[in-house]
């Protein structure tokens, strides 16, 4: 087994390739972490390639997923209160008043998922933003729905 160090020009190569600009340092780790995991989990009886590309496949998998991830995060998770605050108008102030008082009449889940929907978010984003499955997100619009037509 070769020593983690030997593919570090391979772990560089690969961000390079992807274009990683930033946080290289955090991706060199993912990628020397996964050098040692898919070091040990090669199966020379059953790849169909060498230890070497089935290496190179598992970093490149493991760094896009890990862009993928962090490219979501950030997706869900970048506006402040301040940038919130300061794109508000009058009209929106009212609104907002109307909408909390709305959210009076919904439990705390229901008032994240009618949130989120307000904001234009679809329910298999939802789902995934609150860690239920799909039907379960559904359902949750339905008893908001059925909670709103009462008021």
């Amino acid at each position: 087994m070769k020593d983690i160090k030997t593919y570090e020009p391979m772990i560089m190569s690969i961000i390079k390739k992807l274009g990683i600009k930033y946080h290289i340092d955090e991706y060199m780790q993912i990628g020397r972490i996964t050098v040692f995991t898919a070091q040990n989990t090669f199966d020379e009886e059953k790849a169909k390639c060498t230890q070497d590309q089935y290496i190179y496949t598992r970093i490149y998998q493991r760094l896009i997923d890990t862009i993928r991830k962090e490219s979501n995060y950030q997706k869900y998770h970048t506006t402040t209160e301040d940038t919130l605050m300061t794109t508000h108008s009058y009209r929106d102030q009212y609104d907002y008043i109307y909408f909390e008082d709305l959210k009076t009449n919904l439990n705390e889940r229901e008032q994240y998922v009618f949130t989120y929907l307000l904001n234009g978010y679809s329910i298999s984003e939802i789902s995934v933003m609150l860690g239920v499955s799909n039907s379960t997100a559904k359902n949750i619009r339905k008893s908001i729905r059925e909670k709103l037509s009462k008021v």
